[in-house]
């Protein structure tokens, strides 16, 4: 039992690294970031092995990376399903139920990865525009956010100069969190058909 709980977490942890990187690209190809910076060539280095060879072969043509996003879904959908395969779930379901459970399970946590991505990312921009403004990271951390707080900033106003909505997103990421963690824990149930009530 303690092999499989280790190996399901350096397997999710390896997962969800991975998820994190392609998420980042997604991000930063979306808000036409260079890669031509060090957080750029880190995140090419890490998964171009991956992107590169999909994208030769269906040569996607759009401002959202939809090879690396692909890779997102397939890469937690793997993981959900290696997860069930150790842990001996496999025989528990019809195939219509495991694929249902694989599909929208990957999607569910592809993203919950993103929830903490942005999470991190929205609470390090809004330290470094206190601490350091002008650090090349500051830029950077303020566009991957921009599109995520300016809906935010639109309505809830600038208070004696201190923009609040870095923390009004990361509450909704919160209550997104305890939301999503229950639509998981209803899907799994259903899926099962009933069998965790």
């Amino acid at each position: 039992m303690m092999g499989q709980q280790l190996f399901d977490l350096v397997l999710g942890t390896l997962a969800q690294a991975f998820t994190a990187v392609l998420w980042l690209r997604v991000l930063m190809q979306a808000q036409r970031i260079s890669f031509y910076t060090p957080l750029g060539r880190f995140v090419l280095a890490l998964t171009d092995w991956a992107v590169l060879p999909l994208r030769r072969i269906l040569k996607p043509r759009m401002r959202w990376d939809a090879v690396s996003l692909g890779l997102v879904w397939a890469t937690q959908s793997l993981f959900v399903l290696l997860k069930m395969a150790l842990f001996g779930q496999l025989a528990l379901l019809p195939l219509g139920g495991l694929i249902g459970l694989v599909v929208l399970g990957g999607l569910l946590e592809s993203f919950y990865v993103l929830g903490y991505l942005l999470f991190f990312a929205v609470l390090f921009a809004a330290v470094l525009s206190w601490v350091n403004p002008r650090a090349p990271a500051a830029a950077i951390a303020a566009a991957i956010v921009a599109p995520w707080l300016e809906p935010i900033r639109r309505v809830v106003p600038v208070i004696a100069g201190i923009d609040l909505s870095p923390l009004v997103f990361l509450l909704l990421l919160q209550v997104l969190a305890i939301a999503g963690g229950q639509l998981r824990f209803l899907l799994v149930r259903l899926l099962l058909g009933g069998g965790l009530g």
